[in-house]
């Protein structure tokens, strides 16, 4: 996993707003928006994930395992 502010863990919304206003020169509706297209995305991937759990079984055990972490960090954009 990449690092963020020296950390690992999924970054906090204010810390995402700030490092694309500072490193990318994005202002803070660019910022939204952009977070809100990987929030939508990462739903979307859900989605197709778990149609590939059920045709797949083999694979459930990490997928629910992927599943987790994506909600879990979700959590922190949230907050």
């Amino acid at each position: 996993a990449l690092t963020m502010g020296g950390s690992k863990r999924w970054p906090k919304l204010k810390s995402l707003v700030i490092f694309a206003r500072d490193h990318c020169n994005f202002t803070r509706e660019k910022s939204f928006q952009l977070i809100n297209e990987v929030v939508n995305g990462v739903n979307i991937a859900k989605a197709e994930l778990k149609e590939f759990m059920l045709e797949n079984s083999e694979f459930h055990k990490i997928g629910q395992l992927m599943i987790n972490a994506w909600i879990q960090g979700l959590k922190y954009i949230e907050e």
